[in-house]
């Protein structure tokens, strides 16, 4: 026999444990609430009351964007609480309905009896926190719910520590997302604004130390792009603009020296480069125009003697000279008047 019950237009709108409790000469305020609780919580429901029924009892029908559940072979929406089972026999699932709807906890476990989920429903939503387990039985996430829908996700290594700690509004990630690095030491903070990345934009190495900063805009990256070796110590400069190279680039050596230098306008090299030799001294020194070599280009010895001199224009190069570390010239060449320009290597 049917254990769960069907929902009747006739019927009154409140279950008989909601009565009114007979009359006390005190305390008047405390039943008020106590019925005011009743009404109101989203987790009170007849389905909790009931004994459950089996899941081949009722039927799962799609009617427009809702799902509803009827006594199976039936126009009634089914009111109570169901259970379905594994193939051996052990609980799969148990869940409550009102009205068809899903209304209460509801629970599922894995084959070996684990538990895998926990929904709480309220008239058809998801109201609440709602929690996933690793079959390993440590908890893997977490989602918050209210009026709104989702507000907040939580995730977990299987290891236990917090994976990563998200918020949402409205239906989109909203406000800033934390990542963690299994020690629990921080990796990655971001902020979101309607569902699109924007602001800063934090990485730190597991150490502790940051690693990489930057700014997005509109989910754009823009402004300078900056990285950190694990000891601390600054090793990349970059100048974005709408996540293309923009302006000035430097690289420094673990010495703290620079290493290069050269400039970009939206995506392509313009401007002066210049490179540096691990002890210090200047290496190349050039011209880029729209991302071509430009100009007369020279070329250093890590003794700081001359190693090349050489001109281009618009990539293509025109004359180069070259020189031993003693200073000793190697050889020189032109183009010919009327030759095709030779192009760098």
């Amino acid at each position: 026999m049917m254990r769960g019950t069907m929902v009747n237009s006739s019927a009154s709108p409140f279950p008989s444990f909601l009565a009114p409790l007979p009359p006390k000469r005190q305390f008047h305020h405390v039943k008020f609430c106590s019925l005011l609780a009743l009404l109101i919580s989203p987790l009170v429901s007849l389905a909790d009351e009931e004994e459950p029924v089996g899941n081949d009892e009722v039927q799962w029908r799609q009617i427009g964007d809702a799902s509803l559940v009827y006594v199976k072979d039936t126009e009634d929406l089914f009111t109570g609480r169901v259970m379905a089972f594994w193939p051996d026999g052990s609980a799969q699932k148990l869940y409550g309905i009102k009205n068809g709807v899903r209304e209460g906890l509801w629970t599922e476990w894995y084959e070996d009896g684990q538990k895998f989920k926990e929904v709480h429903w309220r008239q058809g939503k998801r109201y609440g926190r709602s929690s996933w387990w690793y079959e390993n039985g440590r908890k893997w996430k977490e989602n918050h719910f209210d009026d709104t829908g989702k507000s907040l996700s939580i995730e977990f290594y299987d290891s236990g520590p917090m994976l990563k700690e998200m918020p949402w509004k409205d239906g989109k990630l909203h406000g800033k997302g934390r990542y963690f690095y299994e020690n629990g030491q921080p990796l990655r903070e971001v902020t979101f604004d309607g569902g699109k990345r924007t602001g800063p934009v934090v990485y730190w190495h597991q150490n502790g130390r940051k690693w990489k900063e930057f700014a997005l805009l509109k989910g754009k990256m823009n402004g300078v792009y900056s990285l950190w070796r694990e000891n601390g110590q600054l090793w990349k400069e970059y100048g974005v603009k709408n996540d293309k190279l923009h302006g000035r680039n430097t690289i420094w050596q673990t010495s703290g020296s620079k290493l290069k230098e050269v400039f970009y306008e939206e995506g392509l090299l313009s401007g002066p480069l210049t490179t540096w030799w691990i002890n210090g001294a200047i290496q190349e020194k050039g011209f880029f125009k729209e991302d071509r070599k430009d100009g007369l280009f020279m070329g250093f010895h890590e003794n700081g003697a001359k190693a090349y001199k050489a001109r281009f224009r618009n990539g293509s190069r025109l004359s180069l000279e070259t020189w031993y570390p003693s200073g000793e010239k190697i050889g020189e060449e032109e183009v010919a008047p009327g030759e095709a320009p030779r192009l760098e290597d």
